[in-house]
């Protein structure tokens, strides 16, 4: 079984021009264009199938100055991929994913058939709900000047931007899930980081989809690596009396609230009930009619 390569390390390897970063010496290969919400994709797919994993880290590509990833390095990425998955890209024309209308996309602009390639589409899981984020976003700086409607008012905006985009790539269960558990279960580690449980049920949809089953003693391996829970953003008495959240949560001090970009170490002991959530995942894919 492949060794988990977190995000620092992908960046790294793309920066040298190295795209493929799990290797199974199979003539299959799969691409995965995205930021680093499905790094653990590439994990995940490197050990239920035998493709060769290839990984576009977004952010380095629409950032970079020095073009690391050349225009001849890309067609020949392409000109070999058998399977691409993507997360939903419209806002950057030079890595637009959106299918929506192929003319302007990436893979128009590289040449690819897509006759040829089979393409997923997955949502970028972002919602903004935590007030210490919503106040920074809206350039507040004091507590007192930020009311639960308001909060409110954003989380549901939020929250309807985050199911059109599940809607329309149709991850029904995803979407089930996150309205199932948003209270029961953190979902988050901050506004553009899903935690692992979340990231796991969106790769299982994706997984069945592609006609993949995932059984219970892989997803209990996969949950074991958490890829985007660094850190946190903080989560105050206000947020929890809003949301009636019903697992731990560890209540920061008010006075955090003036400090911007601000995310926290924190020891989430509930995210490390492994098996607890191995199984609730497992039981879900098994009983959800949807």
């Amino acid at each position: 079984m492949h060794a988990p390569i977190k995000v620092s390390e992908i960046i790294a390897l793309n920066q040298k021009g190295q795209h493929l970063i799990y290797n199974n010496k199979s003539t299959r290969n799969l691409l995965i264009i995205s930021s680093c919400r499905l790094s653990s994709f590439a994990y995940y797919f490197s050990n239920i199938t035998d493709f060769n994993i290839y990984v576009i880290y977004v952010p380095l590509f629409i950032n970079n100055e020095t073009n690391v990833l050349c225009e001849v390095s890309i067609k020949k990425i392409l000109s070999s991929t058998d399977i691409i998955i993507c997360e939903y890209i419209k806002n950057y024309p030079g890595l637009n994913t959106a299918l929506t209308n192929y003319d302007t996309t990436f893979f128009n602009k590289y040449g690819l058939d897509i006759n040829t390639v089979k393409i997923y589409t997955v949502p970028t899981l972002e919602l903004r709900y935590l007030s210490h984020s919503i106040m920074h976003i809206d350039n507040i700086s004091m507590l007192s000047e930020i009311s639960e409607e308001f909060i409110n008012i954003r989380y549901e905006r939020s929250k309807e931007i985050l199911f059109s985009k599940i809607d329309a790539n149709i991850f029904p269960k995803t979407k089930h899930f996150i309205q199932i558990y948003f209270k029961k279960i953190q979902l988050f580690h901050t506004t553009n980081h899903p935690c692992c449980i979340l990231s796991l049920v969106l790769f299982i949809e994706l997984a069945e989809k592609m006609g993949i089953k995932v059984d219970y003693e892989t997803i209990s391996t996969f949950i074991k690596e958490d890829f985007l829970g660094i850190t946190e953003t903080p989560i105050f008495k206000r947020d929890v009396d809003m949301y009636g959240f019903e697992y731990p949560v560890t209540i920061q001090s008010d006075c955090m609230f003036s400090t911007k970009n601000l995310h926290i170490r924190v020891s989430s002991t509930h995210l490390c009930e492994k098996d607890k959530s191995a199984r609730l995942i497992f039981d879900y894919f098994n009983t959800a009619k949807i």
